[in-house]
């Protein structure tokens, strides 16, 4: 059964009966850490952006977050483009573990960096962000510095602005900061949850548009969940619409965090690269998984 055709079936009932089932929100404890907890009745998804077709090292998932709907809200866990993994004997960049086929093995280091079962992944480029946005009709972003080109100087001031989607790629590419990366990623929370926010409250003919935006872009995504699941998500997302989205940023002012240049498997051999790491060592979580914990109470 194709896409359209399931979502044909589903759209009259899907936003209302794909609900969450009201399970406790408990914590547990997985065998083996001391420290990782998770939600039950949770759905965790890990989304992963890349520049795309067009772009030097468009295929590195610079954009890495764990997307947690819960029955009492959301909560987004990002991921540093950066961080430094280890898989058996080599060291890589977690960026660069999707396009070398390591999908399993990234799903694992989240579940590890983050404490929560994660299994599925929704990996997109910035074409996809694009097509979204502007189904949308554009989202409503509040930038708490401003945004620089580091060509051109072009400067888009802080404070509130609509964005439509070329405007909001220029926002999350953005990293000339003194932060950086977490520059990029702190304006990546403010557009993800500015496009969250309106997917939770758009009307249903709008919501269908969005999921027809996405059968049609097919090219510009890669995914484990199946059509249903997609459709399925995009109703717990209206679930939760009650509830604020929340996030766990583990930024340098965490200070979790060593950082500098590292050896690491890059273009299929080993070189320096710049790369961060829990101070604790390599693949040590244990504190960044505390401050997830005690950031998303």
């Amino acid at each position: 059964m194709t896409f359209k055709n399931i979502f044909f079936f589903l759209s009259l009932s899907a936003l209302s009966a794909f609900f969450l089932s009201g399970v406790p929100n408990t914590y547990f404890y997985y065998k083996g850490f001391d420290q990782v907890f998770a939600y039950a009745g949770v759905e965790n998804i890990l989304l992963l952006g890349k520049p795309g077709a067009g772009y030097y090292g468009g295929e590195n998932t610079d954009s890495i977050v764990l997307l947690s709907i819960r029955n009492n809200g959301i909560a987004l866990v990002y991921i540093p483009r950066d961080l430094v993994v280890q898989i058996g004997d080599a060291t890589y960049k977690i960026n660069s573990l999707i396009p070398l086929g390591k999908q399993d093995e990234l799903l694992r280091e989240v579940s590890k960096f983050s404490g929560m079962h994660v299994d599925r992944y929704f990996e997109f480029d910035l074409a996809l962000v694009r097509k979204l946005i502007d189904s949308t009709g554009g989202i409503d972003v509040t930038l708490q510095r401003p945004v620089v080109d580091a060509v051109s100087g072009f400067t888009l001031p802080a404070g509130k602005h609509h964005l439509n989607g070329e405007w909001a790629e220029f926002v999350i590419r953005s990293r000339y900061a003194p932060e950086g990366d977490f520059f990029r990623m702190k304006n990546q929370v403010a557009i993800l949850k500015a496009l969250g926010q309106e997917l939770q409250t758009m009307p249903k003919d709008k919501t269908l548009s969005v999921l027809y935006t996405i059968e049609s872009s097919k090219q510009h995504y890669h995914t484990n969940l199946k059509p249903v699941e997609i459709v399925d998500l995009f109703s717990k997302l209206q679930k939760a619409s009650q509830y604020a989205i929340t996030e766990a940023i583990p930024d340098f002012q965490s200070g979790l965090w060593k950082d500098g240049s590292i050896r690491i498997i890059v273009e299929g051999g080993y070189g320096n690269a710049y790369g961060l790491y829990p101070k604790e060592g390599i693949g040590d979580y244990t504190n960044v998984r505390a401050f997830i914990r005690d950031t998303l109470k």
